[in-house]
């Protein structure tokens, strides 16, 4: 006879949840319409993250949550037999939040912590449509770029509410909202002065 130990029934419901939470943060989206350009001070790199958002998104803003996406922006210096240099490391935080009273979305960016712009929408749709996107990021100054060098951007992109509302706790059972990201996406240029 067995020693009549119980099956853990609660262990194998959390490994089963835990399973299907790792599946709905796998990979989502992709970055797309990458452009690496300079002005006369900077080299500026725009992109957007293309199929990143969930359905429940729209539900989650005008609920009031606060919705970011994240972009690690990195610039890279190609070096033939030695490991590419990293020239700078940059991380644009977009927020998407919902004022209740005055009816308007409100998108902050914040560059490195240093808020950057804060844009009033009044459809979610375009709201959406600058949380995603990348828009002239200064990732290195022109000047310091040698001539006839190869570079390259490397860029990844994260979705992620705001856990700090107790709201949010309740919303997750009823519509389930969990962080993606994309992969990494590399555009590499030739500095040509």
């Amino acid at each position: 006879m067995g020693t009549g130990r119980a099956f853990p029934y609660p262990c194998l419901v959390a490994v089963f949840l835990l399973f299907f939470s790792l599946l709905s943060c796998a990979k989502d989206g992709r970055i797309d319409e990458v452009m690496v350009m300079d002005d006369t001070r900077d080299i500026l790199v725009y992109a957007r993250a293309q199929d990143f958002l969930k359905e429940g998104t729209e539900r989650l803003i005008y609920a009031g949550v606060t919705v970011r996406c994240t972009f690690y922006v990195n610039f890279y210096q190609k070096r033939p037999y030695w490991f590419d240099r990293r020239l700078s490391d940059q991380v644009v935080r977009n927020a998407v939040k919902y004022d209740n009273i005055k009816k308007t979305i409100y998108v902050t960016v914040r560059l490195d912590e240093k808020e950057m712009e804060t844009s009033e929408f009044h459809d979610v749709g375009s709201a959406e449509h600058s949380l995603i996107e990348l828009s002239g990021v200064p990732v290195f100054e022109v000047g310091r770029l040698n001539k006839a060098e190869n570079y390259y951007v490397r860029i990844k992109a994260k979705i992620e509410k705001d856990d700090h509302s107790r709201f949010i706790r309740y919303i997750m059972v009823v519509l389930p909202f969990m962080e993606s990201e994309t992969g990494w996406y590399r555009k590499e240029f030739v500095w040509k002065d």
